[in-house]
């Protein structure tokens, strides 16, 4: 069900005890009736979408007046370049293969050493007929994020699209500790302190596109824990993760050339998940347990926040939502007993 008009106190109530049976989303919307088309669109995509509506369950979508007035029918001409980071795995993989699935070349980053950023770009290539480019990335070291600008430059890409994806949470940072970085350096240097210096780097470098083409979409992967606080996660991940979102919403307002969503996942069965919680769930033979605790009794699939990352990157969708804070959590905060514990 999509709400127009609703209080957020309503919305709440009605998303924390109706729980699996109706997915509810408030679009918020104070436009003029020039826009109508654009959140007609995004009505039917989340209406006619199942899965995507269940993500969004207890949503609230901030519709905003369009930045700039954009002639969408220009954009199909034109080359798109698309730049995710951490896109060869779990969210980053699906919504590099959705953007390329919807023609944009995409360059795809992932922390140097192994082959699966190569390979992964390959497959694009092959099965969507895109230009698909690998380059290293280490969010934590700054001279890494410097080389990723100047490859960028020396390629002559102009990105339409910058998706700040690449996280580690507690269990996967601890991979990435060594003399230089403990563990909290980690959380802090890759969710957050990172993606900052990255997109500095890259709007000193020229490698955005500019007021007068459209705009660049800035697309921010935070986390549920953005949202809330949950008491299960360490204090710092949970800091990062606010962080993100904090600078994100800054960005938007500061430069008005650049249309910044923040999309805020909630437990999805990822890499990541798996080796924080769901192994050990799994091994205790908890895993079904879990789930049947978490607010819409399923976890999230990675490949249905790919198809939402996609829609959102499209251009009149970005110019839409622009400043927005999308929660895809199925819900999970305005479970107000928190992340499900199981003993």
């Amino acid at each position: 069900m999509v709400a127009s008009g609703l209080t957020s106190a309503v919305t709440s109530f009605a998303c924390t005890h109706v729980r699996t049976n109706v997915d509810v989303v408030m679009i918020k919307a104070d436009i003029d009736i020039a826009e109508t088309l654009s959140v007609a669109k995004l009505v039917r995509f989340i209406q006619d979408t199942p899965h995507i509506a269940a993500i969004l369950h207890g949503a609230l979508i901030d519709v905003n007046k369009p930045k700039l007035i954009v002639d969408n029918s220009t954009l199909s001409s034109k080359n798109v370049f698309s730049l995710v980071t951490g896109g060869a795995r779990g969210i980053g993989e699906n919504i590099s293969r959705e953007l390329a699935k919807a023609g944009h070349n995409v360059i795809v980053t992932a922390r140097p050493g192994g082959n699966l950023g190569e390979s992964f770009v390959s497959d694009l290539r092959t099965s969507y007929g895109v230009d698909a480019r690998f380059l290293p990335l280490d969010l934590s070291d700054h001279d890494s994020i410097a080389q990723l600008a100047r490859s960028l430059k020396d390629l002559g890409f102009v990105l339409d699209v910058v998706v700040h994806n690449a996280a580690v949470g507690t269990k996967t940072a601890a991979y990435q500790t060594n003399e230089h970085h403990d563990l909290n350096d980690v959380l802090i240097h890759v969710n957050s302190v990172g993606p900052v210096v990255l997109q500095q780097e890259l709007m000193s470098s020229g490698c955005l596109r500019q007021d007068s083409e459209g705009g660049c979409t800035v697309l921010a992967i935070s986390s549920v824990g953005a949202l809330r606080p949950f008491a299960e996660m360490q204090p710092i991940d949970l800091a990062s993760k606010a962080m993100m979102s904090t600078w994100a919403k800054e960005l938007n307002k500061s430069h008005r050339g650049l249309n910044v969503i923040v999309l805020a996942p909630g437990a999805t069965d990822t890499d990541m998940l798996q080796q924080s919680v769901l192994n050990a769930l799994k091994e205790s033979g908890k895993l079904s347990t879990f789930i049947s605790l978490l607010t819409k009794r399923m976890l999230i699939n990675p490949e249905d926040l790919g198809i939402l990352a996609a829609f959102i990157c499209q251009n009149d969708m970005a110019h839409l939502l622009h400043g927005s804070m999308i929660s895809a959590c199925c819900g999970l905060h305005l479970d107000f007993n928190g992340l499900p514990n199981v003993e």
